[in-house]
């Protein structure tokens, strides 16, 4: 039996990057306002009562973004972790050689996340 063809993914021209650039900030600028106007929750923690493995990254990231290293840390340790795979997630293009070597990051992270995740949930630290 004959193995179908595997299509290479094409590059996006600078205009299409340019595009889902502009379309993402505009997706995250709402989100962001949504959130910051008290209308948007986490729907794990709403609906189930318990908290998502991410609870405490968006006030992490603020804190980050402040300037406060401590408290970024306190809320979520995996946030720089985290910001840092999905950084080079997004730009695996840029570093084609270490492609293999990215994903098995982003692995790594999202595995050490759930590690996290489970042992603030065991201990009762998730804020």
């Amino acid at each position: 039996m004959r193995r179908p063809e595997r299509r290479d993914m094409r590059p996006l021209s600078r205009k299409q990057a340019i595009l889902f650039h502009i379309f993402l900030s505009v997706v995250l600028s709402a989100v962001l306002a949504l959130y910051l106007s008290g209308r948007l929750a986490c729907p794990l923690r709403r609906f189930a009562g318990i908290p998502c493995p991410l609870c405490g990254m968006s006030r992490s990231i603020f804190a980050l973004l402040r300037g406060q290293f401590a408290l970024s840390v306190q809320l979520h340790p995996m946030t720089i972790p985290l910001l840092t795979a999905v950084f080079l997630a997004v730009h695996a293009r840029l570093f084609s050689k270490l492609r293999p070597y990215l994903y098995r990051g982003c692995a790594a992270v999202a595995a050490l996340t759930l590690a996290v995740y489970f042992y603030r949930l065991w201990l009762e630290q998730i804020p």
